[in-house]
């Protein structure tokens, strides 16, 4: 019978012969210090380049809102016979609000920067309307005060417009004012009671919007006038619904309870809003339904946006990390040559095979976890400079928190396994081979030892990865130099742009276009300036407006528009390849106008339209 020492003697014998491993193998690396550099380095630049972008994807896809049981909240979404939408008109968000069954708050939102009255003058600040649940179907208590309720998103509310401010805006524009609950504030010349403060770790439903100001739905009307999205009915698709399941609901279970909803809104039941009819009408006919999906890490339109690049990166940044490990093998197996004599020396006076590949494993897990403590480092600084170059200059500002956790960790932590197996496991094994005693003959600068079949399975990888992502970066550097080749559509050079804010103003109509056209005289007499023109799009902003058009006789087509005043095109120095450019007499709206100067001589002017290319030859074709 045999027997074995207890476990508390084989813990620190374990422990004790690792650790003397871990020395010797520190000091064999030292006594290398440009093979390790050079490995250290290698490993850093993989390892960084894929955790700063994971850590973006990780902020934009994965990141859950910092709310309790943030996997109980959903985004609504609808389908028709095109791809699905997000964005929903004002009726068709009460109907969700008021008939559902499998969850227990259902809200929406809508971004709207607000100019904030104060005695030195005004600013413009990141602001965000609200539904009466958002606050409880978010469950983040007030730091002060109180939050709205179902009451205060009600048509002239009896006790006044109140606003909920973030920590961040009590803070610093209010200079953390004890008595700020009571307070009055003025947005875009309305006023506005501030009844609560939230904390902030609050941000909302938008992971990259930080909004400082949070007002009622109802008040849309008054702070956005003269527009008026809540009166456009179906004919304004501009707020973003979210809801929280029920306790013990499954996201697949309240997606199907969806199907009672649309049944009764299709059956007509909100048919007086305005453009119910015409909408309900294509809504049956093109299938239309609800749908839900996970709103653990809330809604933000820029991971549409940005989803397939980032993958790709990433999936570009795993080959380079790949790459990187298969050349750090092949050093290793080199490296591995020329200590031939010595492991098997060592064999010879009675080390096992098993301690032989545990140091070299140790050597590589070494190299692995400094280089990955280096890619580390350097991750956050990388992400963030990536996240400036996608999104810098927005406005509003967009934020994304590229900050570790554990996710992140994880990620790299899984990383640097990887890098230690692939890098040590193969060289491992090849140089605690039988052959080992043989090699006791041979000169370490000798290389008549014909290559084995792992090194060359290993250089046919390194090969065929590195061809992979040399043909991907060849494909994108031809894509880039076709689009610059391409060009932008326009001459971008020497052209300034200038904001204008025109949202809050009694002028409407002609009033306005006068207006407008002072404003573009004064800029027309600044010296040096050649050419002013007004637009409601900037070319390259991610903003877009669409609506349908039809030409007689055909079906409408659902196109992309802009709004430009008179000079765009030579402004711009877009050629125009037929017709001819705005004028300011375009501009007058399009009701009846007097055009011969007699009162009693009446005429209606349709409107004008410049189209392109492209829609020209889709409504005339030939």
């Amino acid at each position: 019978m045999i027997r074995r020492p207890p476990r508390s003697t084989l813990f620190p014998f374990t422990t004790r012969f690792l650790s003397r491993d871990l020395g010797y193998a520190a000091r064999v690396l030292r006594k290398s210090p440009g093979f390790t550099l050079t490995a250290v380095l290698t490993i850093a630049l993989g390892i960084g380049a894929s955790t700063a972008v994971f850590s973006l994807i990780n902020s934009l896809l994965l990141r859950p809102l910092p709310v309790p049981h943030a996997e109980q909240l959903v985004v609504f979404g609808y389908q028709q016979d095109r791809p699905g939408f997000t964005t929903f008109a004002e009726p068709l968000f009460r109907h969700l609000e008021r008939d559902h069954s499998a969850f227990s708050d259902v809200f929406a939102s809508s971004d709207i920067q607000l100019q904030i009255g104060a005695s030195g003058g005004s600013a413009v600040v990141d602001s965000i309307l609200v539904s009466g649940q958002y606050f409880r179907g978010l469950q983040t208590p007030p730091l002060l005060g109180r939050y709205f309720s179902p009451g205060d998103d009600q048509p002239g509310t009896p006790s006044g417009l109140p606003a909920v401010i973030s920590e961040h805006y009590w803070r610093d524009a209010l200079h953390s004012d004890p008595q700020v609950i009571g307070r009055k504030l003025l947005a875009n010349k309305v006023p506005f009671t501030i009844v609560g403060v939230m904390p902030k770790r609050f941000t909302g439903t938008d992971p990259t919007q930080h909004p400082q100001i949070f007002i009622p739905l109802a008040a849309e009307p008054l702070i956005d006038a003269p527009y008026n999205n809540t009166a456009g009915g179906y004919h304004s698709w501009w707020l973003v619904v979210m809801g929280r399941m029920k306790s013990g609901v499954a996201l697949d279970q309240a997606s199907a309870s969806l199907a009672s909803t649309t049944k009764s809104l299709l059956d007509g039941q909100d048919a007086d809003a305005k453009g119910a009819a015409d909408w309900l009408k294509d809504a049956r006919t093109a299938h239309f339904h609800f749908t839900a999906q996970s709103g653990s890490s809330g809604y933000t339109w820029l991971r549409q946006l940005y989803r397939q690049p980032l993958q790709a990166v990433l999936a570009l940044c795993a080959g380079m990390l790949l790459l990187a490990c298969l050349n750090l093998a092949s050093l290793l197996f080199a490296r591995a040559a020329t200590r031939g004599r010595e492991l098997a020396t060592r064999l010879a006076v009675g080390a096992s095979r098993r301690r032989l590949l545990q140091q070299l494993m140790l050597e590589s897990l070494l190299l692995a976890f400094t280089g990955s403590i280096a890619g580390l480092a350097t991750a956050p600084f990388v992400a963030r400079s990536l996240a400036v170059v996608l999104l810098g200059g927005k406005d509003p500002p967009i934020y994304l928190d590229t900050s570790l956790d554990w996710r992140v960790l994880a990620v790299t932590a899984c990383a640097c396994v990887l890098a230690t197996l692939v890098i040590g496991v193969a060289p491992a094994l090849h140089a605690t081979g039988r052959t080992l005693t043989s090699r006791l003959k041979v000169s370490p600068t000798t290389h008549s030892e014909s290559m084995g079949f792992l090194p060359r399975l290993l250089l046919s990888a390194q090969v065929a990865l590195a061809l992979v992502l040399v043909i991907g970066a060849g494909l994108i550097s031809a894509s880039l130099v076709r689009m610059y080749r391409t060009g932008p559509g326009f001459d971008p050079h020497n052209i300034n742009l200038v904001s204008t804010r025109m949202t809050k103003q009694p002028l409407e109509g002609a009033s306005l276009i006068q207006r407008y056209h002072s404003l573009v005289d004064k800029f027309q007499a600044l010296p040096g300036v050649r050419k002013v023109s007004l637009a409601d799009i900037i070319p390259f902003t991610n903003s877009y407006s669409e609506s349908d058009y039809a030409s007689p006789g055909k079906q409408a087509i659902h196109l992309y528009q802009n709004l430009v005043g008179p000079g765009y095109f030579e402004t711009m120095r877009i050629p125009l390849l037929a017709g001819r450019d705005f004028s300011w007499s375009d501009t007058v709206p399009s009701e009846t106008r007097n055009v011969s100067g007699k009162a009693d001589t009446v005429k209606a002017i349709p409107d004008k339209i410049v189209l392109s290319r492209s829609a020209a030859e889709r409504f005339f074709p030939h």
